[in-house]
């Protein structure tokens, strides 16, 4: 399921995502009774990360760039990556001309991570689920940044051989993901509070300040 672009969506405030293509709509209420107060990791922009024990929870919030769930069913194991790209790559998107090798890597490095974590816990390519998250169209930013984001990533995913179950994309909302690597589990919430908008840039900024330092 995805969200049309250039709306104001998502339209629901909290979705839950379960094994194979199970959607459900959640009050915000139901939601955190549910799982919230297990313990929780962080995923800033530009990072994967995945969990060995039980019980806990990785959290990551993305506006125009792209959060990816990926999980094998029957490891029981999965990973969040979260991909942002730089605005060297929006603007030179489709054609890519002028950007370089070095710059492109700093792009997919997460999703390159996530990938070889799964591959060096034994995970199969007909196994493994993945979801895309994100791809926001924000006040800001280019009309098209989301839509461009969201295509780099399924195009390199392609290429990697990794099919994308279901998207959940689009809106002017941020999306804070809640993903249980032990279950498959992953839970949107939409953000509009201008706190966390303003959060969100703060660390975007980071990073790209990171990787070109």
């Amino acid at each position: 399921m995805s969200d049309d672009f250039g709306v104001s969506g998502p339209s629901e405030d909290v979705v839950q995502y379960q094994d194979g293509h199970c959607r459900r709509v959640l009050s915000v209420e139901e939601a955190f009774d549910r799982k919230f107060e297990q313990d929780r990791v962080f995923v800033l922009p530009g990072r994967a990360c995945w969990l060995e024990g039980d019980g806990e929870v990785l959290v990551s919030v993305v506006g125009v760039g792209i959060v990816l769930s990926i999980y094998d069913e029957q490891l029981k194991f999965g990973v969040l990556a979260h991909c942002v790209l730089s605005r060297l790559v929006l603007d030179a998107f489709p054609a890519l001309v002028g950007v370089d090798d070095a710059e492109i890597q700093k792009v997919v490095a997460p999703i390159e991570a996530a990938i070889a974590e799964m591959k060096k816990h034994g995970a199969g390519r007909n196994r493994i689920r993945t979801r895309l998250f994100g791809g926001a169209v924000l006040a800001g930013g280019g009309a098209e940044d989301g839509l461009k984001g969201l295509i780099f990533v399924k195009e390199y995913l392609h290429r990697k051989g990794v099919k994308v179950m279901s998207e959940d994309v689009g809106g002017n909302a941020l999306r804070r993901i809640y993903f249980v690597p032990s279950s498959g589990v992953a839970t949107r919430f939409a953000l509009r509070r201008k706190e966390d908008f303003d959060e969100l840039v703060r660390r975007e900024s980071e990073y790209f300040i990171d990787i070109n330092n």
